[in-house]
């Protein structure tokens, strides 16, 4: 432990500071601030104005090694992942890369009576997301021309940091083209904020969640239709009006809130046609609250059906990695700046890309990078552009990614839609199991290797999209035989023409695995445009 006294410069000055294993206090002449290492790539940061005020409780302490040097003008702190630069007077704060990109710039808390406020700049080229609920269309929330009020505070920024401010309070946030950020609060003395860092959005939301405590229940209900009552204390409400409920579903999902609920209140006011519309798209959203007398169309309870797999994987995933069920596109595509102008549109999971017809007329649809097929007409389509499309039914666009597998329920199996060329898996939760069952496509010449490893017990039905008819199909050594019809026998396979995908059902029992062989008579068995 060292105990360093400094020379008191003036107000808001370093007195003092001292070393502990994995955070420094600080003594300030108005007060206290402590840098507290959660992990060599994310901080807990406090300031407290109080005279008086004690040490600071650990917040899940834990060792972490680093380096501390100190100038007269400067206290630097270097984890393997941070490089962390303390102004002593006054104190400021600035975050970076070792070496390389700055995360935060010039941080400085100051106090107005009970009023405190953050002061910060940005990077030029940083775009930033979250912050709550948010009824715009434009996902990048900089520069927004009025502040934003949040009670859970986080803060995504396209330079791969995350901000976050752990009290229930009123968080007030305001930007500006130059770069310069403010976030104030009322009726507190205390200023505290968590960074991460990451290689992407995805390892920022994960070290998110490894610092918070709240815990996520899941239970098969909550991929149903919900009672108001039970909806589960995790979920983030949702604007009561159409289209604002999607956008919000969007920014809380930014805000690393993963999982709005969307009450189907928002669409007392919306015409039939708008209603049918958001009722599907309601469908797709990770929860659904459906007030009591609320008669749900067929077509939207067939959908969420369909995708209750789907959801129940991605529910999960919010427990194990914080992730939000909604991936937006700047979630999944940091690096695309076309992804960020996207308006109503998302991914829901990694695999599939929604894009509602909010007014039943075409619309303009961005592709981000890869190739996707259009689950309704099969169309596949580049990424990298955008594209105008006609609604071809109520339901919103839906565009699976290359390589991406989906497993939609249907009457009697489980399809598993694969859309090649890329090689790709997916892992099912089994909920009552508590286990993952593997599913896998691994192309390799003119061969197509599909593999499950069941955890529950059920039939599939492989569907591979936009391929040319194979030569034929065995399983161990068995050759499955052609079957014409679309009432598809368990260990038989058939070819549609006209969609040009190649269907395989199988059935299995929990602890059984099974690999089925496609050959074709020739290399490029897949096809790459419509």
């Amino acid at each position: 432990m060292i105990l360093v006294p400094l020379f008191l410069l003036c107000a808001d000055s370093v007195v003092s500071f001292e070393r502990h294993p994995n955070s420094i206090s600080i003594q300030l002449d108005d007060g206290r601030a402590e840098i507290q290492l959660l992990s060599p790539g994310s901080l807990r940061v406090r300031r407290d104005w109080a005279r008086n005020a004690g040490a600071f409780a650990p917040r899940r302490p834990r060792y972490v090694p680093y380096k501390i040097e100190h100038t007269s003008a400067a206290i630097h702190i270097a984890t393997t992942d941070l490089a962390v630069e303390l102004q002593r007077s006054p104190l400021r704060i600035s975050v970076s890369e070792p070496g390389g990109r700055m995360y935060l710039i010039s941080a400085h808390a100051s106090r107005d009576g009970n009023n405190l406020k953050l002061d910060f700049e940005l990077n030029e080229s940083d775009r930033l997301y979250g912050w709550g609920v948010n009824s715009q269309p434009r996902q990048d929330i900089r520069a927004d021309a009025k502040p934003l009020v949040s009670r859970r505070a986080f803060l995504w920024s396209s330079g791969n940091y995350g901000l976050y401010f752990p009290r229930d309070a009123a968080y007030s946030l305001t930007t500006s083209p130059s770069g310069k950020t403010s976030v104030a609060v009322d009726g507190t003395a205390t200023m505290e904020f968590c960074l991460y860092s990451g290689g992407n959005a995805k390892d920022v939301f994960e070290k998110h969640r490894a610092c918070e405590s709240e815990e996520f229940d899941l239970l098969r209900e909550h991929v149903g239709w919900l009672d108001p009552a039970t909806v589960p204390s995790y979920a983030t409400p949702l604007p009561k009006a159409w289209p604002d409920a999607l956008r919000g579903a969007i920014h809380v999902s930014l805000s690393a809130q993963p999982a709005p609920v969307f009450d189907l209140l928002a669409l007392r006011n919306a015409s039939d046609s708008e209603r049918k519309r958001a009722e599907l798209v309601a469908a797709l959203m990770p929860l659904v609250s459906k007030p009591p007398g609320y008669q749900v169309p067929a077509a939207a309870a067939d959908l969420r059906q369909m995708f209750s797999l789907h959801l129940i994987t991605y529910l999960q995933e919010i427990k194990d990695r914080g992730f939000p069920v909604i991936h937006p596109l700047p979630f999944q595509f940091p690096s695309d700046a076309a992804a960020a102008d996207a308006e109503d549109q998302f991914l829901l999971g990694d695999e599939l890309l929604i894009a509602p017809h909010i007014d039943g007329q075409h619309r303009k649809i961005y592709l981000p990078q890869g190739q996707w097929t259009d689950l309704e007409t099969n169309r596949i389509h580049r990424g990298r552009q955008t594209i105008e499309r006609l609604p071809v039914s109520d339901r919103p666009a839906m565009f699976a990614r290359n390589g991406a597998i989906l497993p939609l329920e249907t009457p009697g199996a489980v399809e598993l839609h694969y859309f090649p060329k890329l090689g790709g898996e997916y892992f099912i939760y089994e909920l009552e199991q508590g286990e993952i069952t593997q599913v896998h496509a691994s192309p390799a010449g003119d061969y197509l290797r599909l593999e499950i490893e069941e955890r529950h017990g059920r039939q599939y039905e492989w569907v591979i999209h936009n391929i040319r008819r194979p030569v034929g199909i065995e399983s161990q050594g068995v050759r499955f035989p052609h079957h014409p019809t679309s009432n598809l026998p368990v260990g038989a396979w058939r070819y549609d023409s006209v969609r040009s995908n190649l269907h395989v059902r199988v059935r299995l029992q929990a602890g059984d695995s099974i690999i089925v062989n496609c050959a074709f008579s020739e290399a490029v068995w897949y096809l790459l445009r419509p």
